[in-house]
């Protein structure tokens, strides 16, 4: 199955696509990962790889990064044998977490409400004695607009004002190049993107469901206008609503 997204070259249009790193045991475990450098795990990599065969046929003038090893690899496999440049911004990197990393939110498995995790006795324990941090870091996804961030945790206006920095630094500088430029990030980067480009209130954060991993949202440069075009999962296919 290969996956045609766009069309390139249409007009004075530069096209980008921003693609969320593959699975990590983190992302299965459903912790925070933020800033934590976590590798991907077996089925990141196969959806990466599978993801890469859909998009074989798309060709890619530069390839952007997050610094951390789960974008980077996740890069390097969709690049393929592709020519484009491909390169690190430290601006694409997830948003921090701070103290929250590494805790686990959710007691039952993602898309399984009745599937509880299996945890040791050292985990019951950190799961027991975090309630208070757990309780506040959740606040993040289901109160945004109230969110105080924890010790060493970056803000809503802060990762916004990156990914601002980001579409003017390395975006629209390159408007009318017709170029197609591949971003591999997070997903809260991807949500502050779409907050800055949207207009979003800081309520509205997560106004809108997270990229699933190697899935991609679409944007069209054009006239000095940044549209949303698609969302699509890279794996299977699937559109996503926007």
């Amino acid at each position: 199955m290969e996956i045609y997204l766009i069309r390139h070259g249409e007009g004075d249009m530069t096209e980008i696509i921003i693609i969320r790193h593959g699975e990590t045991e983190w992302n299965r475990r459903r912790r925070l990962q933020g800033r934590s450098d976590i590798p991907l795990n077996d089925t990141g990599l196969a959806e990466a790889r599978k993801a890469e065969r859909n998009i074989r046929e798309l060709s890619f003038d530069r390839i952007i990064h997050s610094p951390l090893l789960r974008a980077k690899r996740t890069a390097e496999i969709l690049r393929g044998e592709r020519s484009c440049p491909i390169e690190a911004n430290r601006l694409l990197t997830e948003l921090s977490f701070g103290i929250g990393e590494g805790i686990q939110l959710y007691e039952t498995k993602r898309g399984l409400p009745g599937e509880k995790f299996e945890r040791s006795e050292a985990e019951e324990r950190d799961w027991q004695d975090k309630k208070e941090l757990r309780e506040r870091m959740l606040g993040f996804f289901e109160d945004p607009g109230n969110y105080i961030p924890v010790e060493g945790a970056e803000s809503i206006a802060e990762i916004k004002e990156r990914a601002a920095s980001f579409l003017e630094e390395e975006i629209l500088p390159r408007e009318g190049m017709e170029e197609r430029l591949m971003l591999v990030s997070h997903g809260g980067m991807i949500r502050a993107f779409l907050s800055v480009l949207l207009d979003l209130s800081d309520k509205d954060f997560w106004n809108g469901k997270v990229s699933p991993n190697c899935g991609a949202t679409i944007l069209e440069l054009r006239n000095g206008e940044f549209a949303l075009r698609e969302r699509r999962n890279l794996v299977t296919g699937e559109i996503l609503p926007l």
